[in-house]
């Protein structure tokens, strides 16, 4: 069970707390050394993406990697699109991950005008936004360390679950 808590502020900004119950910590624990231990053919595309977050960090490591004035990815970035990748609800479609010109690194779900998510993240930081539908969007701010935040894992396991086994 995930219950959200009253916003936390830290440095003037606002924060999405969550309690998670012990039963929860226990079944996540089992899934990550589950995760951990399985041959790599077995795991669903979080290695790829994985391995994406880090050309992306090689290839946009320098100021201006757009051609203009774009800020380079920085490692602390690179980290937190890692750390969200593990942190990820299981069972969600494969998101598309983008450099951002301000040095951020974005995961993107797309299924046309009125169905997206995007969530960037800069190191803790995370910033999301989402249209889930017509006059349906969610929003806000969070630190990755407080863990995902339930606007978030709502919309992935609701409007991006995979359908079958070739979605990706």
């Amino acid at each position: 069970m995930i219950l959200t808590l009253p916003p936390k502020v830290v440095g003037g900004k606002r924060y999405v707390q969550e309690g998670v119950s012990a039963e929860a910590r226990f079944l996540k624990h089992e899934v990550d050394e589950y995760r951990s231990e399985a041959p790599s053919q077995l795991l669903d595309w979080r290695d790829e993406v994985d391995r994406e977050i880090l050309e992306i960090r090689a290839d946009c490591g320098e100021e201006g990697w757009d051609g203009y004035e774009a800020r380079p990815v920085s490692d602390e970035a690179t980290e937190g699109a890692r750390e969200l990748l593990r942190k990820l609800p299981e069972g969600i479609e494969r998101p598309q991950v983008v450099p951002e010109s301000a040095g951020t690194i974005a995961f993107e779900w797309d299924h046309g005008r009125d169905m997206l998510l995007s969530i960037s993240i800069d190191g803790d930081e995370l910033i999301y936004a989402g249209i889930l539908g017509p006059g349906n969007s969610t929003s806000g701010e969070a630190m990755l360390s407080l863990g995902m935040p339930f606007e978030i894992e709502h919309a992935l396991s609701v409007y991006f679950a995979k359908i079958g086994p070739d979605s990706e």
